[in-house]
This record gives C-alpha cells, structure tokens and sequence, in this order.
C-alpha cells in the first residue's frame, strides 16, 4: 500500500505513474463514487451538439473555495478531477472522499520542479483515463484560476477530427 488512509471503508484507488526516472505516487477515487452518482453518471454524456470534454484542474491542496466554485459553475456537467499536488492527506481526505473528483500525488523530492505543470497534467490525465476509460473526445487541462467555456467548446469542436495541442490566451 502506498499511502495510509484514516478509514477503512474509502473507495480510493493507489497508483503509480513512471515519466522519465521519476516514479510519481497518487491516489485516485474509484469508478462508480460519490460523485459520479450525484451527477447521474456523465460518462459517455454530450451537450446536445458538441463533444465530450473531461477537464483536469491542477490546484494546491489549500484551494478549497476554488474547487468548490469550479464544481459548481463551469464543470457542473462534465467529468472533472482535480490534481493537488502533496499537502497532508489527512487534510484533503475529507474533500476527496466526499466529492470523488480530485486526484492526490504524493509529494517527492525527485520531482523536477521546472516540469512540475507537465507531469501534474500527464498525472491527471492517467487518472481520467482510470477513472472514466476512453469514454471523451478531449481532455482539457487549466489551473483552477482559469475556466473554459466547454459548451462553446463543444461546439466549436464539432466533429472535426485530430488532436489539438496548445496554450489558449485571451487579450
């Protein structure tokens, strides 16, 4: 077991994610929790015209009051995991048990700070594919100062095919 939890009965799934030299631990919530349950089971959900999106939010462990007004604004129907990188498990333990949308990685000396955006975001995108399989057409990824519009997204998405790569800024 990597990591100690305070109770028994958490739906919680361990992992390991090896970019590079650099072994990266964390730990995920299970298919089928809490939250996919309140928000009627998003997988395989599309806005009437558009994509599925499934966004990861990186954000620090003391950020409560922006997850809570991300969940509650602009990811309201999308697949959503948030990437909180180390903090004392006991002190998010609540928050990701009771929402089952965040993704805690285990803080480590080896972890190359200049690549830290990188790896949370290859680590978010480890756990969605865990959690939710290959049920998206796209996965976007913004810190939790940031949104994005995703009905505008969808749409603007359509049915075009390929991959998209990149930085979105706005003036």
């Amino acid at each position: 077991e990597l990591f100690r939890t305070s109770r028994s009965a958490t739906r919680t799934v361990d992992s390991t994610l090896t970019i590079g030299d650099t072994t990266i631990q964390y730990r995920f919530p299970e298919v089928g929790d809490v939250a996919s349950s309140e928000k009627g089971d998003l997988k395989g959900a599309r806005a009437t015209s558009g994509r599925r999106i499934n966004v990861v939010v990186t954000s620090p462990p003391g950020h409560s009051n922006q997850r809570f007004a991300i969940r509650n604004t602009w990811t309201k129907d999308q697949n959503v995991l948030f990437v909180l990188l180390g903090g004392s498990w006991e002190d998010i333990e609540e928050e990701f048990l009771e929402h089952g949308d965040m993704v805690w990685v285990k803080e480590s000396a080896s972890v190359d700070k200049g690549a830290l955006t990188v790896i949370l975001d290859q680590v978010g995108f480890d756990a969605m594919a865990k959690k939710y399989g290959s049920d998206y057409d796209y996965i976007f990824s913004t810190p939790d100062d940031g949104f994005v519009f995703v009905r505008e997204a969808q749409v603007l998405l359509g049915d075009s095919p390929g991959d998209f790569w990149g930085v979105c800024e706005v003036d």
